[in-house]
């Protein structure tokens, strides 16, 4: 099946492998003369010189095993349109042959070039890196399949005309539809792997997202979108060919600035500044990785001159390679969607309202298509909203969940004409209910009972009946409503969105003293705080334990602003006499079983420890006076790779270390593996597998498992 294909992806493997090759071994050979230069005559180089050598080495088998896995996915597409299940097994065992070749071909390497001590250690670590370049390759294999599977037929490869619809489980023709937004990768030429990292975020984004807001991202690139033509500058051709098309921008730069187009300093910036101009979105990544020595000055300093412009008007990220620029990428896309189709959903509101009078609409996009009736539209918004209601009331039928449906809305939210504020309030509601959905989805038992779930059904069953009532009233009104609305200024941006308090979905920023009194007071029958307020004195009580001590004037100021934060947030309720009581509400409880892996221990010191395989174990005791355990935190979107809902972890479950010698601590010159101490009172030893946070202000370890 796939032997026609052999001898072609062979011939650009090789190609490709040549080109890696050369970079590496320049690399190592600049590396190995630095390393040299620093140890003069001795030649002798430390651990760490040879670790940062095996790494670049590393790095290229990295390189050359995501190249064989682009090149197979590349042939495929052009040959079939698209990636199929069956596929995926091929092109994984490929990869992972290569994968297995390099990592015994670094091992040898490592061995014959004597690198000592940290043979062992670099082995483990290609090991692993193989191993997880591989996964990856296959994760990104199942990504781009269901991509296909749920949007067929506007695949960025396929070039063959849409069609209407596919079959669906009961035979029947069905119609997918969805919002395209154009992101524009613009970068000088130095970037390509970054460029790459970019468009693979955006195919990740449309596997997790597509389902349950309906937009789909098309990534655009000159080297693929534009063709040949004549009569201008070759930007200004680029500009007209995908350059106005585009709604967000996203611009990534190594160490150049790029080549220089006549109208602006390269084509690049030129491309920013076209969309900057017209208002349109813009993102810009900077990397801060080692800079090789046959790096032009001349662009260098230019680029630095750009980005130290850019810190005025702009709020920029940096990346130091491919994989953090793919972190930041999947934590960013997510909002930036949101802020671009908000803008674009407001603007049609305005813009698109008056066409309804014409019999069309103009869509975010520009294109016209025939507009349905508004009362008609609106009739049957409501009576979708009536049975979505019906479901709320009796969300289960026996050991299945009743699904909700959303697709009358979908199919009408940009043709049917509504007050902004009332729109906004419809468009929320159907959000919950998308959440609904996704939750049913995933398979929930109902035996097992979902938080969530129950949730977003409460609040469903709360803020459908005055808003069914509400567009009741608008289509009893008819086309009175719908000339008001053509008829009504409306600026874009004027109206706020309602702040949306959705705990089920995710948690504000808590600090551990917040987390602890939610999760102390929900444990607690009462569900209160008594603050008891006596001249000279103030007290703090959760059940019978007192939390302030009276010696430490910061401690109780912390604690006290947990408590009005907690209120602010709508944790926690003022009750009985003005500030003296507080009690926890219905969102704190849910939030409380949010946070249910909160633990403090009181211990007087601490072992930590890292453990090697083919080295000593290095080991710290030190003293201190509490460890408190906090659970994961998380963003506000969820990520769905498959049908399954979950959130994106933002930070995992972690220890943190109260009243030890940080300066102890941050002296260390070996990398914490182990922690384990007695819990004060019962002798029991807990131990953990952890890693050290970034942050050194605090002693914060991330749990890795339980030893």
């Amino acid at each position: 099946m796939y032997e026609d294909l052999e001898q072609i992806a062979k011939l650009k493997f090789g190609k490709e492998m040549e080109s890696i090759s050369s970079q590496i071994r320049e690399r190592v050979k600049e590396m190995q003369n630095e390393y040299a230069a620093l140890t003069g005559s001795s030649g002798l180089r430390s651990g760490h010189h040879e670790a940062s050598i095996g790494r670049a080495q590393i790095d290229g088998a990295e390189r050359l095993v995501r190249a064989l896995f682009q090149i197979w996915v590349d042939l495929v597409k052009r040959r079939k349109g698209h990636v199929s299940r069956e596929d995926i097994a091929f092109i994984s065992n490929r990869v992972n042959d290569y994968a297995e070749t390099q990592k015994a071909h670094l091992h040898t390497t490592f061995s014959q070039q004597r690198m000592g001590s940290v043979v062992n250690l670099l082995t483990q670590e290609a090991e692993m890196r193989m191993h997880a370049v591989a996964a990856t390759a296959r994760r990104d294999l199942e990504i781009t399949v269901q991509e296909h599977e749920a949007f067929p037929n506007h695949s960025s490869d396929d070039k063959k005309q849409p069609q209407t619809g596919d079959l669906g489980k009961e035979g029947k023709l069905t119609r997918r539809t969805a919002e395209v937004l154009n992101i524009l990768i613009a970068s000088p030429s130095d970037v390509s792997e970054e460029r790459l990292v970019v468009e693979r975020a955006i195919y990740d984004w449309n596997a997790s997202h597509f389902s349950s807001t309906g937009i789909m991202l098309n990534p655009v690139k000159w080297e693929s979108h534009a063709y040949p033509a004549s009569g201008d500058r070759p930007q200004a051709i680029i500009n007209r060919q995908i350059v106005e098309s585009g709604d967000i921008l996203i611009a990534i730069f190594g160490y150049k600035l790029g080549t220089p187009t006549g109208a602006a300093q390269s084509g690049t910036i030129e491309e920013i500044e076209e969309f900057r101009k017209t208002g349109k979105y813009v993102a810009l990544y900077f990397s801060t990785a080692d800079v090789p020595r046959t790096a032009d000055r001349a662009q260098l300093e230019a680029l630095e001159s750009y980005k130290k412009d850019r810190q005025t008007d702009t709020l920029y990220f940096e990346f130091e390679d491919a994989s953090a620029l793919r972190d930041h990428l999947t934590k960013h896309l997510p909002k930036i969607v949101n802020e671009v189709h908000e803008k674009l959903d407001l603007s049609s509101r305005a813009g698109g309202l008056a066409p309804h009078l014409s019999g069309q609409v103009e869509g975010a996009g520009g294109q016209r298509h025939a507009a349905t009736n508004s009362t008609t539209g609106l009739a049957d918004i409501i009576s979708e909203l009536e049975d979505d209601l019906d479901c709320a009331s009796r969300p289960r039928t026996g050991d299945v969940y009743r699904r909700p449906s959303a697709r009358v809305w979908l199919e009408n939210r940009n043709k049917i004409a509504l007050p902004p504020e009332v729109y906004l309030q419809v468009k929320n509601v159907y959000t919950q209910i998308s959440a609904w959905g996704d939750v049913v989805a995933s398979g929930l038992n109902p035996n097992l009972g979902s938080i969530e779930l129950n949730l977003i059904v409460s609040e469903l069953r709360s803020s459908l009946p005055p808003l069914i009532d509400r567009l009741r009233k608008l289509q009893a009104r008819g086309p009175e409503i719908e000339n008001a609305v053509g008829q009504r200024p409306f600026v874009p941006g004027a109206i706020a969105l309602p702040a949306r308090r959705r705990w089920h979905d995710f948690l504000p920023d808590l600090n551990p003293k917040e987390i602890e009194l939610i999760v102390v007071v929900a444990r607690d029958k009462s569900g209160q705080i008594r603050r008891p307020k006596e001249i000279g004195r103030e007290q703090l009580f959760v059940g019978n334990r007192g939390l302030l001590d009276s010696d430490n004037a910061r401690s109780r100021a912390e604690w006290i602003g947990a408590i009005e934060n907690l209120v602010s947030c709508g944790f926690l309720e003022v009750v009985g006499q003005e500030g003296e009581c507080y009690q926890l509400t219905d969102s704190g409880y849910s939030a409380a079983d949010l946070l249910g892996d909160f633990a403090r221990w009181s211990t007087d010191q601490v072992t930590i420890e890292a453990r090697y395989i083919n080295a000593p174990t290095e080991s710290l005791t030190l003293a201190c006076s509490t460890v408190i355990q906090l659970p994961a935190v998380y963003y506000q979107y969820r990520v769905r790779p498959d049908t399954d809902v979950i959130r994106s972890e933002k930070e995992p479950r972690s220890l943190l270390i109260e009243g030890v010698d940080l300066r102890a601590l941050n002296e260390i010159s070996w990398r914490p593996t182990d922690i384990s101490f007695a819990v004060s009172g019962t002798n029991e030893t807990k131990s953990f597998l952890v890693e050290r946070a970034d942050d050194h202000t605090v002693a914060k370890f991330y749990i890795k498992g339980v030893a």
